[in-house]
C-alpha cells in the first residue's frame, strides 16, 4: 500500500450491496493481511446474531455509538488490516474523522439499480435503509445513495467502480492503492 498516506489500515466504504464483505477478503488475501467485517465484529462483541438485529433492537442512535466505539477499537490494531465498514458508518462525523485520520479508505461505488438488484438477491435480513419508511425500494436506495455519496467521497482516498465481479473490483482496489 502507498506509504504516502501514512495510514496502515485499508477500509472499504460504500452502500449496502456494494460488495465490501465479498471483495474485502480477496484484497486482504492479496495483501497478506487479516480481514475484518465490522458488522460481524460488532455482532460478535455484542453477543448478537447480526449487526442488523442489534440495530433493530437498540435503535439507530445507540447502534451508531456502538459502531463508533468498535471502529476505534479495530483501527487501534497495530498490524495492518482490511476492514469492510458498515454502509452507514459515514453518517457520523466522529466515524468520518476516525476514517480520515487512521485509515486509507476506498469507496466502492455502484449505481442505484445495481445496488437494488444485489439487495433483492441477498436473503440476509437487514433493517430498512430509511428506518421503515414506506418509500419504494427503488426510491429508498436512490435517496440513501444521494445522501451518503458526498460523505463517502469525503473520507475516501480512492473511488472504485464496484459494478463488476468481485475479483475485478479487488484488482482495481489493489491497483489504486499500490
Amino acid at each position: 500500500m502507498s506509504e504516502a498516506h501514512g495510514r496502515q489500515h485499508l477500509v472499504l466504504v460504500g452502500m449496502r450491496g456494494s460488495g465490501k464483505t465479498t471483495v474485502g477478503p480477496l484484497v486482504a488475501e492479496q495483501l497478506g493481511w487479516p480481514f475484518v467485517d465490522l458488522d460481524g465484529f460488532i455482532a460478535a462483541s455484542e453477543g448478537v446474531e447480526s449487526a442488523g438485529a442489534l440495530l433493530l433492537s437498540v435503535g439507530e442512535a445507540a447502534f451508531r455509538c456502538i459502531e463508533e466505539r468498535e471502529l476505534a477499537r479495530v483501527l487501534a490494531e497495530k498490524a495492518p488490516i482490511v476492514i469492510a465498514a458498515g454502509g452507514g458508518i459515514v453518517e457520523m462525523p466522529a466515524c468520518r474523522d476516525l476514517l480520515k485520520e487512521r485509515a486509507l479508505c476506498v469507496w466502492l461505488r455502484a449505481a442505484a439499480p445495481i445496488l437494488r438488484a444485489r439487495l433483492e438477491a441477498d436473503e440476509t435480513e437487514r433493517p430498512p435503509l430509511l428506518g421503515g419508511n414506506s418509500q419504494s425500494a427503488r426510491d429508498e436506495v436512490q435517496a440513501v445513495l444521494e445522501r451518503r455519496s458526498p460523505l463517502y467521497a469525503g473520507v475516501a482516498i480512492h473511488e472504485v467502480d464496484a459494478s463488476d465481479e468481485a475479483w475485478s473490483v479487488a484488482a482495481r482496489i489493489l491497483a489504486a492503492i499500490s
